[in-house]
Formats: C-alpha cells, structure tokens, sequence
C-alpha cells in the first residue's frame, strides 16, 4: 500500500519536448511530500528522457529494500499502489512460464505478469490496485484502476505532458494549482462529495474504477476492462445452496487478506458488517479489534462493539473520541488528510480510529461494501414501501404530506429523526425509480428553504449518470438499486473516506466484502433474500445469526455519525462562521442568503443543513489553504 506520481512528456519524437519529463527537482519534492503519509517507510524516484516517477512505500509485504519502487522487471517499470491478494497463484503459474522473481512482492508479479499477458493480466488480478507501468522500449504507459475503484488514480494533461498520481494535491504540486469548479461545488452541495470520473477541477481527472488509460506518444485510449456481472452459475442455485457458496467465498476471501508481514487488525463498530468479518477472521488468527466510542449516546457504539469482541474473544481495544481530539483533528482531516473538498463528516472519527489503530496494526479488516451489495440503507426499505404509497388515493398522499411536513424533523432524537427519514421517503416517493434514487441520495432534496436558496443542483445530472450505469440482464429491481448505489456512493464517497483517512495515518484497510467473487455472488441472489420489510441484510443475518450475539442484530444503524448540530451550534460555530459568510459564498458565486438559511436549520436540528454547513467548511479550508480567499 503506497502512493505513487509520474510526469510523462506525451510528444515523445521531438527531444526538446521530451526533456520535459526532467521535472525540476523542486517540483519532485514537493510532490512526492503530498504523498508521504501514504508511503512512509520508504522513497523512490526513476526517470529517462519521456517519463519520471515516483513512489512513497508502506511496507506491508516482503519489507526489505528490494521490495522498493519504481520497480523494473526487463523492458517494464511499475509504481503501484494496492495490493494483489492472489500474487502467488499468479507467481506460481509465471514460474512454470520460465520466469524468474528475485523479490517476494506482488509488484514484481505484476510486471512479469504484464510482460506474459498485457492487459489480459487485469481480469486474473484480485484485489485493490491503482498503478502506473511503463514499457521503455514501446515508450508506453499504461495507468490502470481496480474493479470497484478502491485505490485513488488521477490525471492531468499539461501543455504536453502527462501528471498523474495517487493525489489530487500531487498533481498540482507537478503542474500548478488548481480552482474548485462550478461542477465540484454543484456536486458538493448536492451529494457532499465529487462522483468518479470527476474532480475539484475541471482540469484534473479521476480514472474510472474497472478503467484503463493507454498513452503512447500523442494518443490516448481510456477502456473498460471490467464490466459488473453477476455469478452466473449461481443464478440456479437454490437459497440455501446460495447461503453456503457465499459464506465460503467470504470466509475465503477474509482468509486472503489476512496475508501480510505487519501486524493486522480489525475495524469494530456496533453495526453486523464489521463484526461479521472480525467473526471470520478470529478464525484464522488471533485479531485485534478496534472501536471508536462517543461521548453522546445517540452516536455510541461502543457497548455493542465491546459486546461483540467479548463474544468472539478478540483483544478489543476502544479508543473515546472526546470533543477536544476531534476539534484538534478537524484541521489536519480538511487541510491535509482530505486533499479535495469532501462533505462526508464521518471522515473524522474514521481518521481518529485509522491513528489509534497505527501503533498496533498496519493493516485494518473493515465492513465496507456490505451495505451496498445486501441492502443496508434506510432507502431500500423505501423501495419495499413506495409501491403501497403509490397505491393511495393522490387526495390522501396530500393530506398525509401536509401532516408529515408539519412534523418534528430534526436529528436530535430517535423519534423525530423518524420522522425526518419519513419526510425524505415522501419527496422521493412520488417519482420514477431513477428521479427518485437521485433524491434519496441528494442531501438536501426534501428541505424547501435550501433547494429555494440554491440556484443550481445536479439533480438532472445524477440521474442521468444513474441511467448510464453498465447493469447486468436479468437483474431484479431491488438488485439493480444496490448496483447504482455501488458505483455511485460507495466509490466516490465511503470508499474515498476510508482510502484518504486510513492513508493518511499510514494504514492499509481491506475489505473483503468488496471482493469481486463475493460482490458477484451477492449480485446473483435476488433482492428479496437481502431486503425484507424493516430489515436489510437479510441473508447475512441469517447466515451469522448463530456467530455473533444478539445485540449486534438488534442494534439501529448508524454508521460513523457525529453530533454535527450540536457541534456546529457550540464548539465549531466560529469555525462555521466564515463559511457561511457573504464574501465566502459570494466568492463562490452562491446565493448570499444561504449561509442564513443554514445557520437557521443548523439551530433547529436540522440535519441536512449541517450537513451542507460542513460541506462549505471542508470548501473554505480547501480554497483558503490554496490562497484563494
């Protein structure tokens, strides 16, 4: 697990041009220092006339120094990023090819690898990766993403030449500083975060996850190498035989990312994911497991989680995240860790747990993709409920409207966090399936006085987005929702929230849900088995119902969540301040009442207005830390 940069002089016939790649050594320093945290065990560089990298190394298996990169292997050279848990069935059969290895690394099996089959290589690979390989003699680069865009790939085209890196500060720091669009800031007021392919800038690209991008000379080609599918062989299966191959691919695939020479730990909160793959792995090894407790009730899960790890006899460790480690981490989170604008608060307790793991493990387990692939989120139970909504009289949807509008909706407690989620329910429920996807998942959709305030949203665009996403045939409708969420909110929020925070403390998290064999198999079973009336998940629950203890199934979920209200009120208000100023939404061309209308909502409980207020502050330190303001 590493970070890695290049500078590539795409004009590669004209000398002077490509001298350009003899980036100053000035520039390479500065860039290679965005990376540091990423990689620091140890520092690479490599360069000829057309190309420079560089690498920042987290040392997690085979840890000597031939284990370093850029690594070249014959005609090629890598810089990568990820790790490849299959690399020594992939070794093994390079071998009996006649090729030799003088490292024990999964970079080494990736350059051989590319030598053997090319891009053939891409669909034999398990795991998370983002690289960047040059072939000296075609004078080719090849820059490629995972499957479910696990690990970061951004790029640039710059008066000739090509930056490219693991961060978006990297490549400003190759080139020159970049300015938040108006799409970013549109996108950020929408949905908290930027979506893949896109960035801060309109400059700077994200590579798609399951992409490839080709460059030789002046030419470049981007491909899909991966295609979402699901388990064919397992469509026929019955529901039991279906619960017994995905519990083995699960257990396999813990099992395999349980490979590593440093120490290894699990990620614990009080929800069924993370205690589901701390449950597998304590059957392989001793584990660690690790949680984050809160002050306010509403938000801890600490008891649970201790529960949990008593149960299955790990060494629990639980860390209190206290309002004074969280202000005193709030500014490295926005000025540093996050190194683009990112509304998704539960960033910072994920950064606090990431640091507490550090000095006992190197790598992390976590629950991640679960939700996406077996229907954890509130919306799926409105997808069950909107057929019966739709059903009524549209003269009682109005009156219903009228009272529900009229409730109590803040995040302050139980009940009217009820009928907050209500209210959503309600605005959405009355659309097509895609307009009402993209409204379930706009932060502010159903809340009057912000959409009044805004004068633009990507509504329209998100749900065309949602319209184009590749889906297999034959998948039913509840399927096919968690299949837009996986490609929209998994990667380009909670996947960038555990790569830049856990990165950033110089951790490597796996995720075995996200095991492409698994997220195949979960695609095949229909939606019926993962979702059921009030309850998600419905086929992990059963399959671990005799695993975990009961209040693990029994606890509400609710993720990495903060008192934002509470916090925006008291302690951060004059941190909140500038960010709803005249001058600052002024400088960003929005509507100079909308800081009032959030200051307002934020008063009242009001969740997505804190939501959005937090959003504008990770805005204003991400301009602010670059000069603009």
């Amino acid at each position: 697990m590493c970070g890695f940069l290049g500078y590539l002089a795409c004009v590669i016939n004209d000398p002077e041009i490509g001298a350009i790649a003899n980036v100053s050594a000035k520039r390479r320093k500065k860039a290679l220092k965005t990376i540091e945290n990423r990689g620091p065990d140890a520092k690479g560089e490599w360069q000829d006339q057309h190309i420079w990298l560089g690498h920042r190394r987290l040392s997690v298996v085979d840890t000597t120094l031939r284990g370093n990169q850029p690594m070249e292997y014959g005609d090629c050279i890598i810089t990568f990023n990820g790790m490849i848990y299959n690399y020594q069935d992939i070794r093994r059969t390079l071998i009996q090819k006649g090729y030799m290895f003088h490292t024990d690394t999964d970079t080494e099996v990736l350059l051989a690898g590319w030598t053997e089959w090319g891009q053939d290589l891409l669909p034999r690979l398990h795991g998370m990766f983002a690289f960047a390989l040059w072939e000296k003699t075609a004078k080719r680069l090849t820059l490629a993403r995972d499957r479910f865009g696990k690990k970061p790939l951004y790029f640039r085209n710059w008066r000739g030449a090509l930056a490219f890196g693991s961060r978006f500060d990297a490549i400003e720091a190759l080139t020159e500083t970049a300015r938040l669009s108006h799409d970013a800031l549109s996108w950020l007021l929408t949905l908290k975060y930027i979506p893949d392919q896109f960035s801060a800038s309109d400059d700077i690209q994200k590579l798609r996850a399951g992409h490839v991008l080709e460059i030789t000379g002046d030419k470049q080609t981007i491909t899909k190498w991966y295609h979402p599918k699901h388990d064919a062989a397992a469509l026929p299966l019955s529901t039991s035989a279906q619960r017994q191959k995905l519990e083995s691919l699960l257990n396999e695939a813990v099992a395999k990312r349980l490979v590593s020479d440093v120490p290894i730990a699990c990620f614990l909160s009080g929800g069924i994911d993370s205690a589901i793959i701390a449950s597998l792995a304590r059957n392989h090894t001793h584990i660690d497991t690790f949680t984050v407790g809160f002050d306010e009730s509403l938000f801890d899960e600490s008891k649970t989680a201790r529960d949990t790890a008593k149960h299955l006899g790990t060494n629990h460790h639980e860390v209190r995240l206290r309002q004074e480690d969280q202000f005193g981490m709030i500014d490295e989170l926005l000025n540093s860790a996050l190194d683009e604008p990112f509304g998704d608060s539960s960033a910072l307790p994920s950064l606090f747990v990431s640091k507490a793991i550090k000095p006992h493990a190197t790598v992390a387990l976590s629950g991640d993709g679960a939700d996406e692939l077996f229907g954890g989120y509130q919306k799926y139970q409105g997808e069950l409920a909107v057929r019966a909504w739709q059903r009524l009289p549209p003269s009682l949807r109005n009156s219903l409207k009228t009272i529900i509008d009229g409730l109590p909706h803040s995040h302050a407690n139980r009940l009217t966090d009820k009928f907050r989620q209500l209210k959503r329910f309600i605005h959405g429920a009355e659309y097509d399936e895609y307009h009402r996807h993209a409204a379930w998942m706009e932060v502010a959709a159903s809340a009057h006085d912000i959409q009044q305030a805004l004068t633009e949203t990507k509504h329209v665009d998100l749900v065309n987005m949602l319209r184009r996403i590749d889906t297999p045939n034959g998948m039913d409708k509840l399927s096919l929702t968690l299949l837009r969420d996986l490609h929209t909110v998994l990667i380009s929020d909670m996947l960038v929230k555990v790569d830049r925070t856990s990165m950033h403390a110089g951790v490597e998290v796996r995720s075995p849900f996200l095991d492409h064999h698994v997220a195949e198999m979960a695609m095949a079973i229909d939606g019926k088995h993962k979702i059921t009336w009030r309850q998600g998940k419905k086929i992990l629950r059963d399959m671990f119902k005799n695993d975990l203890p009961k209040t693990v199934f029994d606890a509400p979920k609710r993720g990495f969540e903060m008192p934002l209200n509470h916090w925006l009120c008291g302690p951060l208000q004059s941190r909140l301040k500038p960010a709803l100023s005249a001058d600052f939404l002024s400088y960003n061309r929005l509507n100079s009442n909308f800081g009032k209308v959030l200051e307002a909502g934020i008063k009242k409980g009001l969740l997505p207005h804190a939501e959005l207020g937090w959003t504008l502050m990770s805005i204003y330190h991400w301009q602010k830390q670059r000069g603009f303001l």
